[in-house]
């Protein structure tokens, strides 16, 4: 990324300044996995555009799983704020419950961390303002704790980053993916790799490709999961990135890339399961540059392993640049 700016601002926030809601009622026709993503990542752009005041773009998402699935006619609330704030970036918290209207009762779905940074004109990385947790116990401890995700986030980096590249040095073809049964995965640990989309920094044709799991789980038939053959479950998706897309950026956003891997991953889940599959998980996804209008996600999915009621999908994904 070029050189981050030097002035040092002078607002101080404070974490409440930031907390920003947006609230959906789910359709007849349900919410999936990839579209609460997606509102997820715009409501956490949000908060951390209203903490920064400059234009923020998605970095990465840590791990979710997902507690439960909201039914016709709840609404669905999706509340963020900014945790901390770094020199440029910042740890925004994203907790999602479901209400059902008639009797109050509230649900929680998920909870996740994402990781933005805010831009300049010039699309520079710039300094953050000074956030200040105030008295809130919740918010101390919060931004506590951010740091030591935050460490987390930074050592795991480099482990995946150089495993990849072992990965990609090896591979002889980016065209199907190799079935790799994990042996050592649990249902309550499933999959263990970073998803990262990259790019080359001269934009070739062909951008470096990366590989990540998402896990859904069965709704029906679970004992049918441990005698199917993974590669029944090849899928393979291109999307590309239009206008509507894009933030105020001109990138993708990051929600919107986040939902079309869901989708593909759900196709591979479902025609290896034959029956209905929700999302369960998803493993931490970087975005380490940006995906620009005209570029074209592509992404393929394979069953990686089953287990009793639940199955791990393996991601590869490939970004083609529109300028050759």
């Amino acid at each position: 990324m070029p050189d981050e700016d030097k002035d040092e601002p002078e607002v101080t926030a404070s974490v409440n300044d930031t907390i920003v809601v947006l609230t959906k009622v789910v359709g007849r026709e349900g919410l999936d996995g990839a579209m609460l993503l997606e509102w997820m990542d715009i409501t956490s752009c949000m908060s951390a555009e209203k903490f920064s005041g400059m234009p923020s773009v998605t970095a990465a998402m840590d791990d979710v799983t997902m507690k439960y699935a909201p039914c016709h006619g709840e609404a669905v609330v999706v509340q963020a704020q900014v945790n901390r704030a770094f020199r440029t970036s910042m740890e925004v918290g994203c907790k999602v419950w479901a209400e059902t209207l008639k009797t109050g009762v509230q649900k929680d779905i998920c909870r996740a961390y994402f990781t933005f940074v805010s831009l300049g004109p010039d699309k520079k990385k710039k300094k953050l303002p000074p956030l200040t947790p105030g008295t809130d116990s919740d918010n101390i401890r919060r931004y506590a704790q951010a740091l030591e995700r935050r460490n987390i986030r930074i050592s795991r980096k480099k482990v995946i980053e150089e495993t990849f590249q072992v990965m990609l040095t090896r591979s002889k073809s980016i065209t199907a993916l190799d079935y790799r049964p994990s042996s050592t995965l649990t249902k309550r640990s499933v999959g263990s790799v970073t998803s990262t989309m990259d790019e080359e920094k001269d934009r070739s044709p062909v951008s470096q490709a990366r590989r990540g799991s998402i896990a859904f789980l069965s709704t029906t038939k679970p004992e049918v999961l441990l005698s199917k053959e993974p590669v029944e479950s090849y899928t393979e998706s291109v999307e590309m990135v239009l206008p509507q897309h894009a933030n105020h950026m001109g990138n993708c956003f990051g929600g919107r890339a986040m939902a079309w891997m869901v989708d593909c991953a759900l196709v591979s889940a479902t025609r290896f399961a034959r029956t209905d599959m929700v999302l369960l998980s998803i493993d931490q996804i970087s975005f380490v540059n940006p995906v620009m209008v005209g570029d074209r996600f592509n992404v393929k999915c394979q069953v990686n392993h089953s287990f009793h009621d639940c199955v791990e999908v393996l991601n590869f994904l490939i970004i083609l640049n529109s300028i050759a």
